[in-house]
């Protein structure tokens, strides 16, 4: 059976129902039998989907402090536990964990890159913090198999950035 993991540190939503039609899409276009959300997820919030193939972990309150550490572990936990074909990594500041799972799954796990908007600049965050994640993709960016962004100019860097990558645009198109 081919699963996949998606990673998304952030609250679970209708409004940020990318993660959730992406993954519609991989089950409808039988890429993957079954797909793991990893998220923050309020307890008894509402249905963000109703594909019985899509199945939420670690459904931790928010995205701060203690839960966000466990989040971060979660990504390697799950990888072990669940034993994914893919792990899609969406945030910057986890993408070194997604390498941490690559060898802890010993290679057998496809790791793709699918930020939102252009990780190492983004706006709102300290220097420090984007040059930190400037870093971790730099380090990390080797072991993605493929890096899928919302956007031409988006994808249009990291093409430039890293000419040796498969880079897609999935473009973010809200759905009322």
């Amino acid at each position: 059976m081919t699963t996949a993991i998606q990673c998304y540190p952030a609250l679970l939503s209708k409004k940020n129902s990318r993660i959730i039609r992406e993954s519609e899409a991989l089950i409808d276009l039988k890429l993957v039998d079954k797909v793991y959300i990893l998220g923050f997820k309020k307890l008894n919030s509402e249905v963000l989907s109703e594909h019985k193939e899509i199945c939420y972990i670690g459904k931790y309150k928010n995205n701060k402090g203690l839960n966000y550490l466990l989040f971060l572990f979660s990504i390697v936990y799950y990888s072990i536990q669940l034993k994914p074909t893919f792990l899609t990594i969406r945030r910057g500041e986890s993408i070194l964990m997604g390498v941490l799972a690559y060898f802890m799954r010993l290679g057998k796990l496809s790791l793709i890159y699918s930020p939102h908007e252009l990780e190492s600049h983004r706006s709102g965050v300290s220097f420090w913090h984007r040059q930190l994640i400037n870093l971790s993709e730099k380090l990390s960016i080797r072991f993605y198999s493929k890096i899928i962004v919302v956007c031409s100019p988006i994808g249009n860097w990291y093409r430039r950035r890293y000419p040796f990558k498969d880079v897609y645009t999935l473009r973010s198109i809200p759905v009322n």
